[in-house]
């Protein structure tokens, strides 16, 4: 499992050996993640490529982001390319889930206003774990188009139609002041994290977890 020196939380990333989510094998992953972590429960969320945060224990059932100020309580991600970040603040720690469609709705900007605004506290550190890199991820002009919407002024995050998420994300989230590092190979390069670009539809889940 792939960690982050910046995080204070609990936290891993997984790759295709550890943690991974893979078709009935899912309820065993979450296990060992949870016991990997030594929390008391695990939690994700329906994952639909947008921008909507939830915090457990609130009922939603359907997003890109999850939040929890219960402490031993695991919010995760599951991505095969997207960009997972971690995020954590005093006493609060939140899962993002960051593909184009979600990058593009501004999910990294929502999801922080959200927290800070219910909590009262900041978003202080993030971690940005393996996902695909610019090399790897040629996208239409519609998608550059929709992320340059998002992008602050003066980031190297493209060459051409060639994006970088992570690259991305990291410039929002410094943008935000919140301090911020990424981890991790391009996932489409490294056999070690399932790819969707690489394998298409057999391509499992790795995930991004943490709590606190």
């Amino acid at each position: 499992m792939l960690r982050s020196a910046l995080l204070r939380s609990r936290h891993a990333f997984t790759g295709v050996a550890q943690g991974s989510f893979v078709g009935a094998t899912r309820a065993s992953s979450e296990d060992r993640l949870r016991l990997a972590l030594d929390a008391s429960s695990f939690h994700t969320i329906s994952q639909i490529h947008g921008s909507v945060l939830h915090f457990v224990g609130d009922g939603g059932e359907e997003g890109d982001a999850l939040a929890t100020t219960e402490p031993g309580v695991v919010v995760a991600v599951r991505v095969a390319d997207c960009v997972p970040v971690l995020v954590e603040g005093e006493g609060f720690v939140a899962a993002i889930h960051a593909g184009w469609r979600g990058t593009a709705g501004d999910i990294v900007r929502k999801s922080i206003a959200t927290m800070e605004a219910r909590l009262g506290r900041r978003v202080l550190r993030a971690a940005v774990g393996p996902a695909i890199g610019r090399s790897c991820y040629e996208v239409s002009p519609e998608v550059v188009e929709a992320l340059e919407g998002v992008a602050p002024v003066g980031l190297h995050w493209r060459e051409g139609r060639n994006v970088d998420l992570v690259a991305l994300n990291l410039g929002i989230l410094r943008s935000l002041g919140v301090e911020a590092e990424a981890v991790g190979p391009c996932t489409r390069c490294s056999p070690d994290y399932w790819s969707h670009r690489r394998s298409g539809a057999a391509a499992g889940r790795q995930v991004g977890a943490i709590c606190f």
